[in-house]
């Protein structure tokens, strides 16, 4: 989520000012770029295999009557109960099969020791479920687009059934679906853990192939301008500016909700959601120009985080996102190395303004509650920056943070969080250097803002007031043009190098 959305002069509705405040997800990246060494077994646990006899859900949308049908059936024995994550899920239901009972509990349904024929279905009025309702542009009637959040109108089964479960979606001549998750393979386990979207009825849905995968994006409402080609050309760079970082796309389908909202601005509002797979929501003008979409950096950003795991400490999470929004919109060529050096350092500049007098990490733990978002995005991008650096130096520019990036691929998908402080030990472990590790320690329990100087003299960035200068003739310039340039080549995958000196970002 963008630090920029919680500053919009533009008031926007009511739930999405309640939107802003959700809690922020992460997502994985692909391939290392250099083969890892062992990692710590709490980090590297992979989701469960999909089992032979796995749940299967059938769900329908009846336009007619706004009902939504869902058919759910389970490998022997069943769970023993059927659990709703929100209350207005159960306000909508209609009809419940005989076999399903309920307690005193108002959002827990019983299932019988056997079924008969091992399935049970009920049915929801669309209306009930607090989803989003748009009218698309063609002749299919008022309010015939649902943009629904998974967990309301998918009731959990309590214990999970082993493996993933898989979904059949039935849809009447012209309906549309979009979800998080490639449908052919079906969702992770985590449909049933964390936020996602899926749309039904009559969306404008369209497919994106992007550097070996698939980006899915939905446009909902409208009419967009250009017939929304404006917001697929802002949704296609930042996809790309994140299969850049990662040797390309980091997920094999990704969905990109986009939710029409009239104003002065062009986007809105952005956040990344992973429950069954990763998606991106977004909020934006659909009549905006594309000039002014790729002036924004919200739909890059939440872009980035499909690119790693979730993260439970935001200081890596947003920050390393934060770091390479930045870097990328510079090497996809919207600004000059100058000036993206100069956007980095006034994001840095607003990040040491913010303090709360406590530690990186102590902010970091509490940011929300504290309202500190830039002290902890740029913070963290800071950190992201000398490691950057660091590693540069230490393999005498070989490889760099986009390789380490990298080298978590194999958390892809991973069903729990992570926490930065593993991802540092897998880094270190990889690099054969104590680098990561060393630089979090120097700066994460300071109260005061990762000091950068250092980094900046060896780099040739001369900061003087709100001006940004170059030196060519510095030790690191041409690491320094390397960052902010488009990786042109792959990087060999042979570990580093131990660092010849102690890290140029570790505090004195």
């Amino acid at each position: 989520m963008t630090p920029s959305a919680r500053s919009a002069s533009t008031p926007l509705p009511r739930w999405v000012r309640v939107g802003l405040c959700a809690p922020l997800l992460a997502a994985a990246c692909r391939a290392p770029a250099v083969a890892p060494q062992a990692m710590p077994a709490a980090a590297s646990s992979p989701p469960k295999a999909r089992h032979r006899h796995t749940l299967q859900v059938d769900v329908a949308l009846a336009e007619a009557d706004r009902r939504l049908d869902v058919r759910m059936c389970f490998p022997t024995p069943p769970p023993r109960r059927l659990r709703a994550r929100r209350a207005r899920t159960v306000a909508a239901l209609v009809h419940t099969s005989p076999a399903l009972s309920r307690t005193t509990h108002p959002s827990t349904l019983v299932l019988p020791r056997t079924l008969p024929d091992g399935c049970v279905s009920y049915a929801l009025d669309v209306d009930h479920l607090g989803g989003r309702r748009v009218q698309s542009p063609g002749a299919h009637g008022a309010d015939d687009t649902f943009l629904l959040r998974s967990s309301d109108w998918l009731l959990r089964p309590d214990p999970l059934p082993g493996g993933a479960p898989s979904f059949t979606f039935r849809l009447a001549p012209g309906q549309t679906v979009s979800t998080p998750w490639d449908r052919a393979r079906g969702p992770s386990p985590t449909v049933f853990r964390w936020l996602s979207y899926v749309v039904f009825g009559h969306a404008d849905v369209r497919t994106l192939d992007v550097e070996g995968g698939v980006v899915e994006v939905a446009l909902l409402g409208g009419p967009y301008r250009d017939g929304g080609a404006p917001v697929l050309t802002l949704v296609r760079d930042a996809a790309l500016a994140l299969a850049e970082v990662h040797g390309g796309l980091p997920r094999d389908h990704v969905q990109v909700t986009v939710f029409p909202v009239e104003g002065s601005r062009s986007v809105y509002f952005g956040k990344v959601v992973r429950g069954g797979g990763p998606g991106v929501h977004l909020l934006i003008n659909p009549r905006a120009p594309y000039a002014d979409m790729a002036s924004s950096w919200t739909v890059f950003h939440e872009l980035q985080h499909v690119g790693m795991p979730f993260v439970s400490d935001p200081w890596m999470s947003e920050g390393f996102a934060s770091y390479y929004t930045e870097l990328e919109r510079t090497r996809r060529g919207h600004r000059s190395e100058v000036e993206g050096w100069r956007r980095l350092e006034a994001a840095f500049e607003r990040g040491r303004r913010r303090g709360r007098g406590l530690t990186l990490q102590a902010t970091s733990d509490h940011m929300h509650g504290l309202f500190a978002y830039q002290r902890v995005y740029w913070g963290g991008a800071a950190l992201a920056l000398l490691m950057d650096v660091e590693l540069r130096r230490a393999t005498e520019g070989r490889l760099g943070l986009d390789d380490a990036m990298r080298d978590l691929g194999p958390l892809l998908g991973r069903p729990s969080q992570i926490s930065a402080a593993q991802i540092l030990r897998r880094w270190d472990a990889w690099s054969g250097t104590t680098l990561f590790t060393d630089i979090a320690r120097s700066h994460l329990h300071a109260r005061s803002y990762p000091d950068v100087t250092a980094a900046y003299r060896w780099l040739g960035v001369r900061v003087r007031g709100d001006t940004v200068t170059l030196d060519d003739q510095a030790p690191g310039a041409a690491m320094r043009r390397a960052i902010m340039a488009p990786r042109t080549a792959t990087p060999p995958r042979d570990p580093p190098r131990q660092a010849r000196s102690g890290p140029v970002g570790a505090a004195r």
